[in-house]
C-alpha cells in the first residue's frame, strides 16, 4: 500500500511548506516517504509497518526478512548517491518533522537556502528512486 501523500505532509512542516510554496509536487514527498521508511526499517531497525497489518506476512524464519534486507539496500543505495549531510536534511526534515527555520537554525543559514536545497534534493531523490537497479525493489 502506498503511502497517502496527506498523511505524509501531516507532521512534517517543512515539506508541507514547501508543497504550500509550489517548490515541491507529491511525487517528492512520496519519495521522501519512502525513504524514511527504508531509514527506519533498514537503518533504526524499526519493525516493517506493512508487515505488522498484513496477515501471515510475518516472517517465519530467524534473522532478517527480505522487506529489512531490501530496505537496508535502498538506504545504501540513497545514502551512497547522496552523501551524508543532504541525508542530516532528510533526516531533519522526514524524521524529526523539523520546520524550515529549525533546520535553518540547525545549519547556521537561512531558510531560504535551505528551501532552495530541500527542493533541489527531493528532485535528486525521486530521480535516484526511478534510477534505482530493480533488484533494489525486492523486499
Amino acid at each position: 500500500m502506498a503511502p497517502d501523500a496527506a498523511m505524509v505532509y501531516a507532521h512534517r512542516p517543512a515539506l508541507a511548506a514547501l508543497r504550500r510554496s509550489g517548490a515541491i509536487v507529491d511525487a517528492h514527498a512520496l519519495a521522501a516517504e519512502f525513504w524514511a521508511i527504508d531509514y527506519a526499517i533498514g537503518f533504526m531497525g524499526h519493525n516493517d509497518p506493512q508487515m505488522e497489518r498484513a496477515p501471515g506476512r510475518h516472517p517465519t524464519h530467524e534473522g532478517p526478512s527480505h522487506s529489512r534486507l531490501g530496505a537496508i539496500e535502498r538506504y545504501k543505495y540513497i545514502r551512497t548517491a547522496i552523501g551524508t549531510r543532504c541525508e542530516k536534511l532528510l533526516v531533519l526534515l522526514m524524521v524529526e518533522g523539523r520546520s524550515m527555520p529549525a533546520i535553518a537554525s540547525h545549519f547556521g543559514t537561512e531558510q531560504a537556502h535551505v528551501a532552495g536545497a530541500l527542493a533541489l534534493l527531493l528532485d535528486m531523490l525521486v530521480d535516484h528512486y526511478d534510477e534505482m537497479p530493480g533488484p533494489l525493489w525486492k523486499g
